[in-house]
């Protein structure tokens, strides 16, 4: 089994265009998810290399022997995974774009930026402009596909929505949008 992690402020979606160009005769198996707080998610209380791992463990506890393929952060929760420490046998661990050293200063500054509330947009395009931005794929994605529509989330029912403005509801036009923040219990995955 091969399971792949994004970065942060990434989502699984980063994944797709490599799955889509991987051989379809491999018969193993592979598993993408989002980490809490990205993507699909729910928020997590707090936020850990170690938090992750041990969510994303619930994910491949079948016995299967493991490789993990992380792109910075999630390489870094690869790592954490590789321990020994969540029930889950990897064999090896894949890296890409990976930081192995963190100041305090650093974790200080990735903790403060994870407490921080989501930021709102009045249009989904400028909200999926700076998700792209924030998590590095500016330009390797452009505000309307999936990749870019991955990282944010309308905060309005469709319920709410079809009532328009006339009944005093926000109109289409002025939801705001934000970047999707995202519990252990809620990581969405999908595996092949």
């Amino acid at each position: 089994m091969v399971l792949f992690l994004h970065g942060l402020g990434a989502t699984a979606e980063v994944w797709r265009q490599m799955l889509e160009a991987a051989d379809p005769t491999w018969g193993g198996r592979w598993v993408i998810a989002d980490l809490a707080g990205h993507g699909r998610s729910d928020p997590a209380l707090e936020y850990s290399f170690e938090g992750h791992a041990a969510d994303v463990a619930d994910l491949v506890q079948d016995g299967s022997p493991l490789t993990a393929v992380g792109h910075s952060m999630g390489a870094v929760v690869g790592l954490a995974l590789a321990s020994g420490r969540f029930g889950v046998t990897v064999e090896r661990t894949v890296g890409i774009g990976i930081k192995v050293a963190w100041t305090e200063e650093e974790l200080a500054r990735v903790a403060e930026l994870a407490a921080k509330p989501s930021k709102w947009f009045e249009a989904r395009e400028e909200a999926e402009a700076f998700f792209l931005r924030v998590a590095g794929l500016r330009g390797l994605a452009t505000p309307g596909d999936a990749l870019a529509a991955s990282g944010v989330r309308d905060p309005w029912p469709d319920w709410w929505r079809r009532r328009g403005g006339a009944s005093g509801w926000p109109a289409a036009n002025t939801t705001p949008w934000w970047p999707w923040t995202s519990s252990a219990s809620s990581i969405r995955a999908r595996s092949s």
